[in-house]
């Protein structure tokens, strides 16, 4: 009897919530369910699917609930510039505030446990992301804050892992702030803040003194572990015994620009040159392709 109480608070505890969020036309709704489907097939550990959504008739595997977005203060249409609506992932009621809960784009492939990633945020809380500034300065966030209190890590949300209960404040000041700002802008007396420019960008600048950059063991984005100044370097890098080891390991590798995005990485072929910004690469499919081939069906 003890040992089956202890059990179920083990699980209790070790509980992960995945969240993640939809709306308009630009992604269906088996991106959702392809998510939910690789989590239910690779994690080791127990989990709830939450997907915020601006619309209930979804047609979403059974094991996931949907979440309607907070209006955080302002209109949807409003939240939906720059992506601000998934700051709602801070200000949802069906969250449990005390457990571990990431958050995964849509375009996103999940080709690992994501308990590694819960693992590295129970063991330092704070609010996870992805790297986006070349210097990362956010390792010694205590001593920039003093010199330049203003400054801030400007992170990638692409994969966000946090608590609730310590995130919390980030809606809630978004809420103050942006109708602040709103009640300025129309009386033509500033312009609007830098930091509402889209959910990132905010989620880095509230959340400052908390941010640190998930490791590159656990997830990466397309464009930086995949792709260099050059597709040479970026084949070569490809052949590094280390780097081809930490690859196969990985738990989520995201994908940014309209180049990169899903539904264009499937029609890539073999060694065709890939073009993002200033990253090259030789496309090579490494099973991607297979992992996205329900849209062609959609």
């Amino acid at each position: 009897m003890y040992l089956l109480i202890i059990f179920y608070y083990y699980m209790d505890i070790t509980l992960i919530q995945i969240v993640c969020a939809i709306w308009g036309q630009k992604y269906n709704d088996n991106y959702v369910n392809k998510i939910y489907r690789q989590i239910t097939c690779k994690t080791t550990e127990e989990f709830r699917f939450i997907c915020l959504s601006d619309r209930q008739d979804r047609k979403f595997d059974a094991g996931i609930e949907i979440a309607s977005f907070s209006t955080l203060g302002t209109s949807f249409e409003m939240l939906r510039v720059g992506c601000r609506a998934k700051l709602s992932i801070f200000d949802c009621i069906k969250l449990d505030p005390d457990k571990v809960t990431i958050f995964f784009d849509l375009d996103t492939m999940i080709i690992g446990d994501v308990a590694l990633i819960a693992q590295q945020v129970r063991k330092r809380p704070g609010i996870y992301m992805l790297p986006n500034h070349l210097v990362p300065h956010w390792r010694c966030k205590t001593l920039v804050s003093w010199l330049f209190p203003k400054m801030y890590y400007f992170a990638n949300s692409s994969v966000i892992g946090f608590y609730p209960k310590q995130m919390g404040f980030i809606a809630e000041q978004f809420r103050e702030e942006f109708s602040c700002s709103a009640e300025r802008n129309n009386g033509g007396s500033s312009a609007q803040a830098k930091h509402f420019g889209g959910d990132d960008r905010y989620i880095s600048y509230a959340a400052r003194k908390h941010v640190r950059v998930l490791s590159n063991r656990l997830a990466v984005k397309y464009t930086d572990e995949y792709m260099s100044l050059s597709a040479t370097l970026s084949a070569l890098k490809s052949k590094l015994p280390w780097v081809r080891k930490r690859r196969a390991n990985l738990v989520a590798v995201t994908y940014q620009g309209d180049v990169c995005k899903p539904e264009n990485l499937v029609r890539f072929r073999a060694g065709s040159l890939v073009r993002y910004k200033h990253y090259r690469c030789w496309w090579a499919d490494e099973g991607r392709s297979e992992y996205w081939s329900f849209l062609e069906n959609s």
